[in-house]
């Protein structure tokens, strides 16, 4: 039998044998005698069913039967009611299967709910909503009106179209007839990229590729033309071919820096292609080549730079302190660095007992490689001088293995800027915008990943010891070893060095030149005094501590014959300010300003320096006094302060501005501007300094901003020396609002100011992320315009500081959280492939940190990835791996493969450490 019964061939020889039976009984239907049998089973009422107005399921199962009217009544005039025709229906009862025939009226209705369906409200009387702007809203509109506006906003996009087409049609036209015009070049490539918002990232980048492609035909010398062409080279094109791309423009033209850098940065950026030895090799190829035909020493610098940089990145610090020595040597004086270069075994010793501790302490492996691996990065820093080292064979760099990436420089002046260039590159904090001076002062955001860049703001006289704090913990949870911060294991070797470096430099130039780096080196001292300060969290430090700076402050000044000068008096007292208090430095500023009075900046800058340690202390009418005593010519030290008369605060106002505008003239008549005049002040600043401070004290903070005002308008323009004078200005202003400003807000909008003209500036940052008064949001979006390392970094302290402040009122976690969350909000914006700064490994190791903090279950998983995202714009940057092994554990082994794959720097294995810890 058939599974279905559509396919029952039983069925049909039943059903065709009845059609034949029927059309017989037609005709001959009184001699059948099966008619009474038919007829009784047809009335059988088990194999009948009667429906009533209903459907069937199958008709050829249906018989229509007409019954016969009912007798009549009395009533004849009622209209006779029709009957529906009954339907009969016959079930096989030898069908195999159940067949559906009787049909349910519950299906022919739908259980609603009963109007109305919804509660009525009377919003008539309600007028509270009045407030809440209820009757200002727009009324429903119905769907035709909604089609309409519709249509008119495709008519305003057609026109817009039609706009950004002609203007598309008049840049071809126009450089078809000048395609020697590269400015108008770049502002088509501009134009293309605003004008393409349905396009993707890949289709915007490829168009603005082929134009710059398609104006370098017509322009190759153009310079400006070539970076923007390597610049969007990455972004449409894989390494691989990036790389042939920029080979065959190097055979082309061997002698151009652009395209030796680029090749050098696209290799070393890619995880596929990055490999230390093969970067070293395309190091000394570019210097082969430039070297013997360019002789442009900038250029040269440059690569120095560079390749130093990536020495230290990629955790090779011997080949990268032989280099630095070797460059000093053959640019600075032949003799003097060579003994810095190098060290003993003295502190194996000491290193030994450490690991020992370390071994038996039962940390996990990770955690003991780890710190193992810092361990001996802090000690093990310097080029060892055994040739007999068979444990670490790294350790020995010899004069052969270096020598081919240092060249002399051709012009003598640029050996002071290298010197400059050597002490950032050691983590010296140099603030500032210093780096302008030279083109190769400009930083590529991939190299500013040392956190003891911000050291210098501690250099500031008026601090808050919350914010020091919170500074300095960043500080500490970033730094990566070597590193002179005392949380540091080593860091007295490291400090000892870098303090040799700077002594050792300041006896190889001219005088003022060697003031300049004595000076930097009590401002060092004065910065590792503070951060001794806070590390210790007491308001007075250890005499030990004090003696050993005051000594080795006071032998340095003896051996360098500095007795007598004003500038290193000066520094030396801010240093005694630190160790020692106010009335330790007022008595060093007395007696110098008594025992040498003469007309100079020196002395000048000195008695300027006496007024802001006296407004620090709250001494204003001290302060006036020895302000009149400086312009009149006499100052007096008196222990009763004398009322001046206000003839004389005229007369002397008066010599202020004329002091001050003879300045202003010489200034803008001189063009000059060297990297010495970033190190000292000029005339100009202390005369303006002198004015505001008086007219501040002796008036009102309203004329002091107008006189701030009027000498900004007077250096607009962003060339080297307008910008400095304006960051100077700046920076006093800062001084001006925390002290007798008396936190103006004029002043405050002085400082936001300024922040959009420097971005980076430590000073301003500083003051801004401190207020409390202005919110988060405006913190953020006057900062973020410019984001920068700095801004970044200075942020998140501001998102710490705020949370230290407001929750000794407020207590949870939630609140902390919410803080936490601020920063990660932050770095995901910074390290977006967006963001033009997510190249910065610092900020990649900060963004891994924000994600560790936050209590999650995916918290592991969030760092993995980001670890990996990390490394892969960043692959030959050592710091990221030690902290993949801390954040993220779980990926030690793929790390040390990793590391071992790219050749960097690494002193010990957990292979060896297993062992070592098993004995």
């Amino acid at each position: 039998m058939s599974l279905f019964p559509a396919y029952n061939t039983q069925n049909d020889e039943k059903d065709q044998n009845r059609e034949e039976t029927a059309v017989a009984s037609t005709s001959s239907w009184l001699e059948n005698e099966s008619y009474k049998e038919q007829s009784s089973s047809s009335n059988n009422p088990s194999n009948v069913v009667t429906i009533e107005d209903e459907s069937c399921s199958s008709d050829s199962d249906v018989q229509f039967i007409d019954e016969s009217k009912k007798v009549g009544k009395k009533r004849k005039h009622k209209k006779e009611k029709k009957k529906s025709k009954k339907i009969q229906i016959t079930i096989d009862e030898n069908s195999d299967f159940y067949e559906d025939k009787k049909p349910l009226k519950a299906y022919l209705t739908v259980v609603t709910l009963k109007k109305p369906g919804c509660p009525r409200y009377d919003r008539s009387q309600n007028f509270s909503l009045i407030q809440y702007g209820y009757f200002d809203r727009p009324k429903y509109k119905r769907y035709y009106k909604a089609m309409k506006k519709f249509q008119l906003n495709d008519e305003k996009v057609k026109e817009f179209n039609d706009e950004e087409n002609d203007l598309d049609l008049g840049f071809q036209k126009y450089l078809k007839s000048n395609p020697k015009d590269v400015d108008e070049w770049l502002k088509y490539v501009n134009f293309k990229d605003s004008t393409m918002p349905i396009l993707d990232n890949y289709q915007k980048e490829k168009t603005k590729l082929d134009i710059v492609d398609k104006a370098m035909k017509f322009n190759p010398e153009s310079e400006t033309l070539l970076r923007k062409y390597l610049e969007l080279l990455p972004k449409v094109h894989p390494t691989d071919e990036v790389l042939e791309i920029i080979e065959r423009m190097i055979n082309k033209n061997p002698n151009n820096f652009l395209t030796w850098n680029a090749l050098i940065y696209n290799k070393q950026s890619s995880m596929a292609q990055c490999n230390v030895p093969d970067v070293l090799e395309k190091y000394q190829d570019c210097l082969k080549a430039l070297f013997s035909v360019v002789k442009n020493d900038e250029i040269l610098v440059k690569i120095f730079k560079n390749l130093a940089i990536f020495l230290r990145q990629s955790g090779l610090f011997e080949q990268f302190f032989s280099l630095l020595m070797l460059g000093l040597s053959l640019n600075v004086s032949t003799t003097a660095f060579n003994r810095i270069s190098r060290t003993s075994d003295e502190n194996n010793t000491t290193l030994i007992e450490f690991e020992e501790l370390i071994l038996r302490s039962g940390l996990p492996m990770n955690e003991i490689w780890l710190r193992i691996e810092k361990l001996r990065s802090a000690f093990n820093f310097l080029p060892c001088v055994t040739t007999d080292l068979k444990s670490d064979p790294q350790r020995i760099v010899l004069n052969e293995d270096i020598c081919r990436f240092v060249y002399p420089l051709m012009n003598k002046n640029y050996n002071f800027d290298l010197f400059i260039l050597v002490l950032k590159m050691l983590k010296y904090p140099l603030s500032g915008c210093l780096f302008q001076s030279s083109s190769f002062f400009s930083q590529e955001m991939y190299e500013n990943d040392t956190i003891e860049d911000i050291l210098s703001t501690f250099l500031e006289l008026k601090r808050d010891s919350t914010m020091d704090a919170i500074l300095f913990n960043i500080i500490k949870e970033i730094q990566v070893p070597p590193s002179y911060i005392n949380t540091n294991l080593a860091h007295d070797l490291y400090r000892n060095m870098l303090f040799e470096v700077i002594l050792t430099g300041a006896s190889c130039f001219n005088q003022k030149q060697n003031l300049i780096l004595f000076k930097l080196y009590l401002q060092l001292e004065r910065i590792l005094v503070v951060i001794e300060k806070i590390s210790s969290k007491a308001e007075n430090l250890t005499p030990e501590f004090k003696k050993q700076v005051k000594s080795r402050i006071k032998k340095a000044i003896k051996n360098m014959n500095y007795q007598s000068n004003l500038l290193i008096y000066n520094e030396y007292a801010w240093v005694t300010y630190e160790l020692d208090g106010f009335e330790a430095a007022e008595t060093i500023l007395h007696t110098t300003i008594q025992q040498n009075f003469i007309d100079s900046t020196e002395f000048s800058r000195l008695c300027i320096s006496y007024v802001e340690l006296l407004i620090l202390n709250g001494n204003n009418e001290k302060s006036i006094e020895i302000l009149t005593g400086l312009v009149l010519g006499k100052v007096s030290f008196e222990q009763d302060v004398i009322e001046l008369q206000a003839t004389k605060k005229l007369i002397v106002l008066q010599k202020l501005t004329e002091n001050l505008s003879n300045s202003l003239e010489v200034e803008m008549k001189s063009d000059m501007f060297e990297i010495e005049d970033y190190f000292s002040e000029s005339k100009l600043m202390l005369n303006f300094k002198s004015k505001i401070i008086y007219v501040t004290l002796v008036k009102s903070v309203d004329e002091s901003i107008t006189v701030i005002r009027d000498i900004l308008k007077k250096f607009p323009e962003k060339n080297q020396k307008h910008t400095f004078i304006r960051e100077k200005i700046y920076e006093f202003i800062v001084f001006l609002y925390n002290t007798i400003g008396n936190h103006d807000k004029s002043l405050f909008e002085f400082i936001l100011q300024g922040i959009q003209d420097l971005p980076s500036n430590l000073t301003l940052l500083r003051v801004i992320v401190s207020d409390l008064k202005t919110s988060w949001m405006n913190i953020k979006l006057k900062i973020t315009k410019n984001l920068t390392t700095n801004s970044v970094i200075f942020l998140i302290a501001a998102c710490r500081y705020r949370c230290a402040k407001y929750s000794i009122d407020v207590e949870g976690e939630n609140y902390e959280d919410a803080y936490k969350k601020r920063v990660i909000s932050l770095l995901e914006v910074v390290t977006d492939k967006k963001s033009g700064i997510r190249q910065n490994a610092l900020l990649w190791r900060l963004y891994l940190r924000a994600l560790f903090d936050v209590n999650s279950n995916q918290t592991l998983v969030k760092c993995r990835n980001t670890l990996y995202e990390a490394l892969d714009v960043c692959p030959w940057n050592k710091a990221l791996y030690l902290d993949g092994a801390f954040f993220s554990p779980q990926e030690l082994p793929q790390l040390m493969d990793l590391i071992l794959e790219k050749q960097l720097r690494i002193h010990a294995i957990p292979e060896e450490l297993q062992i070592l810890r098993n004995e």
